[in-house]
């Protein structure tokens, strides 16, 4: 029974209760009967019982929890949800959103951050937050039930579509052969190089086991993992895995260091800067010597708590500024290096305007919706959508320095967590990358990266055994015009 998918124990339970003569026994199984059915609702048909929750990803977590407490008759519960479309196919989303109107329905009040345009469409009341991000955020720019900025943006896909280039030739391909990676039974695929393929289909279609399993573990171990044959694959120390959910979050570190932007920023500093009175030692901003003694370059103290959260507060020697003393009394146009760092990317690019290959560099921030973060900003204060940006903005700078090999780019939906404004701007810096000579490789559902890839490969039909098969695999204004 553990070993059962939800679908199969679906089946299982509903043959079971009608033959089963011990009332107790089919009272229990009608119960599972209409969880499974609940769960199956929320796309997890493909999920076992044995399977366990750490191997869940923090949607299907969510939608588990949806599914259950839909079916609990629980009433006057406040039910906050975070993105409960993220990563969802479009068919999947339609069970979703059932189930929440069922929690609303048990007289329940939901609550959710969302900004998918097939929730909007279904909420009785919408709050919109802007107008911008960081310190341009923080207000109420629309509340109601109506037309939302959002739903503008979203009406104007075509329009924003049309300024993009897809590729259509391709010359070199990574290609696999007898792919068996779980769910997996495929043949052959090809993914063309220097090229933006985009993978989708539905929950548990197969998309991780072929993006992580079979092509990742691949290129990293340099033989065929999963499958038969592997032949153009790239060597290990070109593949640049970003998975959002092993993000890393680091207190020590920065947009800046994130996207290796600290050294330019550093060597205008000490060009620049001038010595406040009296006179002190040379401006220093190697190693240790030129941090703050007390918090050691990061701003911020740090207390762990055994049996509550951990407590953060400003540095009480430097007041969050980050330096020694020495340092912090240079200063250039009025402000030290540790006020520098409190600049947003937005302010930064008026500050530094005089240099203007720092200019260009900075306003690449602003390009991709990342203008509201400071310079100094803690990586554990990031999102891991955040940091995913950051880092492939560092390959784009080492690649404007031709400081970069070629890359194998693999992605874990992209589009997570952003406001249609921004998803296609983090596009167009997909396809500065391509132009820039990497390979792009992205499981995404979003219909800005889904219409504007160049090469679409779509598993199913289903999930779990009924999927791992490929729907279709080719040039993206193919299957468009085919279907």
């Amino acid at each position: 029974l553990l070993n059962m998918s939800l679908k199969e124990l679906l089946h299982f339970t509903q043959q079971a209760a009608i033959k089963e003569q011990n009332e107790g026994i089919r009272t229990a199984l009608t119960a599972v009967h209409e969880r499974c059915k609940n769960l199956i609702t929320a796309g997890l048909e493909y999920l076992t019982m044995d399977r366990f929750t750490g191997t869940l990803s923090g949607g299907e977590l969510q939608r588990t929890g949806i599914a259950i407490q839909a079916l609990s008759g629980m009433e006057s519960l406040l039910c906050l949800l975070d993105e409960p479309g993220r990563s969802l196919h479009p068919k999947n989303k339609k069970g979703v959103i059932t189930l929440i109107k069922a929690l609303k329905e048990n007289n329940n009040t939901v609550v959710m951050i969302e900004h998918d345009i097939s929730f909007l469409e279904h909420a009785d009341h919408v709050i919109e937050m802007g107008p911008g991000g960081g310190k341009n955020g923080g207000q109420i720019v629309y509340q109601g039930d109506g037309k939302t900025i959002t739903k503008k943006y979203y009406s104007e896909i075509t329009n924003i579509t049309k300024k993009f280039i897809k590729r259509s030739v391709f010359k070199e391909y990574i290609e696999f052969h007898h792919l068996t990676a779980n769910n997996l039974s495929m043949d052959h695929i090809s993914i063309p190089k220097g090229a933006i393929t985009i993978i989708s289909g539905v929950s548990g279609s197969g998309k991780s086991s072929l993006l992580n399993n079979t092509i990742a573990g691949s290129v990293s171990s340099g033989k065929p993992i999963h499958c038969t044959m592997a032949s153009g694959l790239p060597k290990a120390d070109q593949l640049l895995h970003m998975a959002q959910s092993t993000a890393t979050k680091q207190r020590n570190s920065t947009p800046l260091t994130i996207t290796g932007l600290w050294e330019p920023i550093k060597r205008v500093f000490s060009l620049q800067a001038l010595p406040g009175y009296p006179t002190v030692a040379p401006l220093n901003l190697k190693g240790k010597a030129a941090l703050c003694t007390n918090c050691h370059g990061i701003g911020t103290t740090h207390m762990e708590m055994d049996f509550l959260s951990d407590i953060e507060t400003t540095c009480e020697s430097c007041h969050g500024l980050r330096y020694h003393p020495d340092v912090l009394n240079y200063r250039m146009k009025g402000l030290n290096l540790g006020e520098i760092m409190q600049l947003t990317f937005s302010e930064a690019i008026t500050f530094f305007s005089e240099d203007k290959s720092l200019f260009e560099q900075l306003h690449l921030f602003s390009s991709v919706g990342l203008s509201y973060l400071t310079l100094g900003q803690q990586g554990n204060h990031l999102s891991s959508g955040e940091i995913q940006r950051l880092q492939l903005l560092g390959v784009l700078l080492k690649s404007q320095k031709k400081q970069a090999l070629s890359h194998l780019i693999i992605l874990d939906e992209p589009s997570a967590g952003l406001h249609y404004r921004d998803t296609a701007k983090v596009y167009g810096l997909l396809q500065q990358l391509r132009d820039a000579g990497h390979t792009i490789i992205a499981s995404e559902h979003h219909p800005v990266f889904t219409q504007l890839a160049d090469y679409s490969i779509i598993l199913g039909p289903g999930a779990g055994p009924d999927g791992g098969k490929i729907v279709y695999a080719g040039i993206t204004s193919h299957f468009s015009v085919s279907r």
